[in-house]
């Protein structure tokens, strides 16, 4: 969904005064994850602090671990559907395949 165009003006005219070396993001599980995403798409971030991110954020994706800590892929796609896209759910069983 496009951004209103005074929302635009808003945020346009916040980057217009914020200094962007002293600039961070910051988030909490799926937004822990968006913030991580963010800093590294957008240079304007100079820093992203990602509380509890989990998997697929700061947790590593592909380990083996025999099931025995964190999250899989598998779990995370059947938990929140929604938070990736369908193509994730090929991953399920051989994340060792994410680049």
């Amino acid at each position: 969904q496009p951004i209103p165009e005074q929302e635009q003006q808003q945020h346009s005219s916040i980057f217009g005064t914020l200094d962007t070396d002293l600039t961070s993001v910051i988030g909490h599980s799926r937004g822990g994850k968006t913030a991580l995403w963010a800093a590294a798409q957008d240079q304007r971030f100079a820093m992203a602090i990602s509380n509890n991110s989990g998997c697929t954020g700061a947790a590593l994706s592909k380990r083996k671990a025999n099931g025995k800590f964190g999250e899989t892929v598998r779990q995370i796609n059947t938990v929140f559907p929604q938070w990736f896209c369908r193509n994730y759910r090929r991953y399920n069983e051989e994340s060792e395949l994410l680049s």
